[in-house]
């Protein structure tokens, strides 16, 4: 689909180490499905984080740099 490569192609021009991307949008227009397809062709580590498993939120729940480097420590993408 065209929209769908120039919105991956968008996304990776602004996929910088440090910066925050937000994909935004409707539900059920493949917000997820990009991104996920972004992360599988690429050759970055990354941890991916659900804000609606619980598990995630166990993970997050101690707000220190400490734990945020701990987490993210060998991660390109979060």
């Amino acid at each position: 689909m065209k929209i769908q490569r120039q919105l991956e192609a968008i996304l990776l021009k602004y996929l910088k180490p440090g910066k925050v991307n937000l994909v935004v949008g409707a539900r059920r227009v493949g917000k997820t499905y990009l991104i996920k397809k972004i992360l599988k062709e690429s050759n970055e580590k990354y941890l991916w984080l659900n804000g609606d498993d619980e598990t995630a939120h166990k993970l997050l729940e101690e707000k220190s740099i400490i734990n945020y480097q701990r987490l993210t420590a060998g991660i390109d993408i979060l």
